[in-house]
């Protein structure tokens, strides 16, 4: 490896600028040490550097620096490890997909749902289902916005399709006109969700031929509840719609038409049975003897002990019968159920049921007519097995688990079953995690996974709900009995210590305990309970067990941020949400700057009083508020500075900060965009804020929103800097302003020397990339010295002023 020594920042620039192909160790003369790597070797840090460069690394002196690549470097390796589960995963899909006999195709459909969202903003429709009946020509702009992303060699075979594998990635090509009123369902429906649908439609297979479909529209798992990925499977229904056809010509009694409807029955892929008119088994075909195992026996049998689908009450197919006598018609049941066969097995179908009708008028019987979809249905089990789970632990991840959640809850309202939830949050994953990199913390999480694994009973739901917290589904258990297991967990995991490289932790865990009951209304009220006992538990001391009793006055402290969103949406609508500034002021008094300000909301109740950000924001964040408050601060702060835009000596630069949430909407930008034309501010005027965790957490739109306003002149600053110091990789790609210094060094640096040493570490980090760097919670006189010292560029906090609600320009503008 390369060794120079610097003696100035100069050297130092000078290095940076310097196009090397190999990482560097730079020395200086008051002993530091430090690795410098070049910027395109990041993505491949953990090939590049030997085992033997590495233990070289972790033996030498530490400066700030070299802390932070090789913090780096290990979560570049963790990184790829997770990347390398991903790309396995996909590569069982894809598997599973191409070799599956049932036709599939794989589509996203994100593009339609936002078409048809815009399109219902756009003018007054009240049903969505007869606007595009209506409007044909819409139903085919949705259908040219669907993106065919695959579709297996089945398919290909169903469409005549191999020699042409274009022709079916465009809907139009074998959707035919005449059935737009189902495709017109199906995309009323998904505004509405995201579930599993079903129905029916013709194609056109590439020789002209028309075959009847019956469809099933399965969404991916895993995608944050948004309709984005869907798997399309197909059935063909065609035989068995000419069998419909042929029951409904009313020609004569079934007896005068056994030859030629027995030569249907016997040829036909479905299977059919033959009941008469009170339900009881004339006879089955010979798919439907092999797929039941009813052979011989079941003349005069009841229906329900030959064919009886269990996803529904055995009545429903007696309701079937009596729908078909009231409509003289068959009736269709596309949902999959699953049945017994004699000698207990279990396959899947989808069936309907057609009543045999004579010249006269008179049903006589019903033909059950259905299909084995076991093979797809197995597939698409496996495909949703593999997508619910958690890619780090392999729990089931909170989506899946909201579905258990939902199950249970069901159960309990409808036969009187007693379940119970443990919700567990980690105690001290924060400083694992900040400490060793996101690698330990990634390695915490697998370990503590297993170990909940050995903790529960066969049929309990474990699933890892985001970050360091864990779920699980006690089933028909009641409150002593999660008592005891949680106990059990609660005792394991505090004996249990995390080792990783040379250093040892303890870690420790809050959980709450919910019983499942009938009182429950829904499982956002349940996970809410939930939260709230983790909440007291963390309250009380952390590392402890804590039963949901919604009397507990700390418990009904916390369900009082559910009633903050009232509240919230109530004072946006009602004028009831002001600004307020803080100064951010030059540690090094520099009179050619004008005053930089934050603007900061505050909310203001009925009686006249100032609510606080940290009373209300939490829930806010909690409940997706943030995009709609966001709009609100820009806005009026716009507003305002347009009234004291000429006040340009006091005011040199306002910062606003922004939510992840907001940049995470395509139309928040042009939102901005629009109250800098409205206003006419200028862009020099404005600092946007964001934190620092947002802002890696969704890097590419964070470029995307700082490349779209810096060409207007705006700057930009990273907010909380410090508190994911392994982050300082992501640094070099945020073309930003300012690093704002996490106040949680910065409060405590005067009498703790590793606060100190961090805040250090960071300033001179920022300086190395020529970024201003900003201390906050800044409250005495010497904590500003000792920044004074550091070389902080700028002060913010009690100690230097208050922030004052933004009536006027505050008259106070002291620099530190």
């Amino acid at each position: 490896m390369l060794e120079k020594t610097i003696n100035s920042v100069m050297d130092l620039e000078t290095l940076l600028s310097e196009s090397e192909d190999k990482p560097v160790t730079i020395r200086t003369s008051n002993g530091y040490q430090a690795l410098l790597v070049p910027f395109q070797l990041w993505q491949s840090l953990s090939e590049d550097i030997s085992a033997e460069d590495m233990r070289a690394i972790e033996k030498s002196p530490n400066s700030p620096l070299q802390a932070a690549v090789g913090l780096l470097i290990k979560e570049s390796q963790g990184r790829a490890q997770t990347e390398q589960a991903i790309l396995d995963s996909e590569k069982q899909f894809l598997q599973l997909f191409n070799h599956s006999l049932t036709p599939m195709r794989t589509e996203d459909w994100s593009g339609v749902k936002e078409y048809l969202i815009g399109l219902l903003k756009s003018r007054p429709i009240v049903d969505l289902y007869q606007f595009l009946i209506c409007h044909p020509h819409e139903v085919r702009c949705c259908l040219s916005k669907v993106s065919v992303t695959n579709c297996n060699d089945a398919f290909l075979d169903l469409l005549d399709a191999r020699q042409e594998p274009d022709y079916p990635r465009y809907l139009d090509n074998f959707i035919p006109e005449e059935c737009y009123h189902e495709v017109a369902k199906l995309l009323s429906s998904i505004v509405e969700n995201q579930s599993l649908a079903c129905g029916q439609f013709n194609i056109r297979r590439m020789d002209g031929g028309i075959r009847n479909m019956q469809f099933q529209f399965t969404p991916m798992l895993g995608f944050e509840h948004s309709l984005a990925k869907v798997i399309v499977t197909f059935l063909d229904i065609t035989e068995q719609k000419r069998l419909e056809h042929t029951l409904q010509q009313k020609s004569g009694e079934l007896e005068d038409e056994r030859e030629r409807v027995q030569l249907t029955l016997n040829n036909i892929r479905e299977g059919v049975i033959t009941t008469d008119v009170s339900g009881l088994v004339i006879g089955l075909n010979p798919t439907a003897q092999k797929l039941t195992g009813w052979h011989e026996g079941f003349q005069g049998v009841s229906i329900d002990t030959v064919f009886s689908p269990q996803t529904v009450s055995s009545d429903n197919l007696k309701v079937m019968f009596e729908a078909c006598k009231e409509r003289m018609g068959p009736i269709e049941c596309d949902t999959q159920s699953y049945i017994l066969t004699k000698d207990g097995g279990e396959i899947w179908v989808t069936y309907s049921v057609t009543p045999i009708i004579t010249n006269s008028g008179s049903i006589t019987g019903f033909l059950i007519i259905f299909h084995d979809v076991s093979e797809s249905r197995g597939l698409l089990e496996r495909i949703r097995v593999q997508s619910s789970r958690d890619q780090l632990t392999n729990l089931f991840n909170r989506q899946e688990f909201e579905k258990h959640l939902t199950d249970a809850l069901n159960s309990a309202k409808l036969k009187g079953h007693t379940h119970s939830l443990l919700y567990l949050d980690l105690d001290q994953f924060k400083v694992v995690n900040d400490t060793c990199s996101h690698s330990a913390g990634d390695e915490l999480l697998r370990q503590v996974a297993r170990l909940l694994l050995k903790k529960v009973r066969t049929d309990d739901i474990i699933a890892r709900m985001g970050g360091d917290e864990f779920a699980v589904l006690l089933k028909t258990c009641n409150e002593t009995g999660a008592l005891k297991i949680a106990q059990s967990i609660h005792k394991d995991i505090s004996a249990y210590r995390f080792n990783w490289e040379s250093k040892t932790f303890s870690v420790g865990a809050s959980i709450g305990i919910v019983p499942i009951n009938a009182n429950i209304s829904n499982v956002e009220d349940l996970l809410s309970y939930a939260d709230s006992a983790v909440y007291v538990a963390k309250d009380s001391g952390r590392n402890r067990v804590q039963l949901y009793d919604e009397k507990q006055e700390v418990l009904a402290q916390q369900q009082e941020q559910l009633h903050y969103i009232a509240k919230i949406n109530h004072a946006l609508d009602n004028n009831r949400m002001v600004l307020s500034s803080q100064i951010i002021a030059p540690i090094v008094k520099n009179s050619e700057e004008g005053t930089h300000y934050e603007l900061l909301i505050r909310m203001i109740d009925e009686d006249g009083k100032v609510i606080q950000p940290g009373d209300f924001l939490p829930a806010a964040e909690r409940y997706n508020l943030m995009p709609k408050i966001d709009r609100w601060v820009v806005e009026n702060a716009f507003q305002w500075l347009s009234v004291h835009g000429h006040k340009k000596g006091a005011i040199g630069l306002c910062s606003i900060n922004l939510s992840g949430h907001s940049l995470g909407e395509e139309s928040f930008f042009d939102f901005v965009e629009e109250q800098f034309t409205k206003f006419r501010v200028p862009g020099e005027r404005i600092c946007f804020e964001i934190t620092e965790s947002m802002a890696i957490y969704n890097l590419s739109k964070t470029l995307e929103f700082i490349d779209r306003f810096r060409s207007r002149g705006c700057k930009f600053s990273l907010d909380d800097f410090g508190s994911g110091f392994s982050s300082y990789g992501y640094l070099k790609s945020l073309p930003v302003d300012f690093l704002k210094i996490d106040g949680s060094f910065v409060r405590q640096m005067a009498d703790d020397p590793i606060d100190y040493a961090m805040v250090k570490s960071i300033n001179e980090v920022g300086h190395v990339m020529n970024r201003k760097t900003i201390a906050e919670f800044v409250e005495n006189e010497r904590t500003l010295e000792m920044l004074r010292e550091i070389g902080v560029d700028y002060a913010q906090g009690y100690g230097i002023a208050k922030p004052e609600l933004l009536f006027e320009l505050p008259e106070n503008k002291r620099s530190a």
